[in-house]
């Protein structure tokens, strides 16, 4: 298992939280940090892999909440 960082971000880019997670690899990773988005109210989250930046995803602001 490989350590992961999500960054949740607010609509001005500011880190609200930082959570680890433990995944076997990228593709765990990416559906585990979809996952924890669906279930934050947070505007955005990024999945790092040390200094490399995985996924990003942001909601548009019909559904920001």
């Amino acid at each position: 298992m490989r350590p992961y960082r999500c960054y949740f971000r607010t609509t001005t880019g500011h880190i609200v939280e930082l959570e680890t997670i433990r995944c076997a690899g990228d593709d765990e990773a990416r559906e585990t940090a979809a996952r924890l988005f669906r279930e934050q109210s947070c505007h955005t989250i990024e999945l790092w892999d040390v200094g490399h930046q995985l996924m990003r995803l942001t909601r548009d602001a019909a559904h920001a909440g």
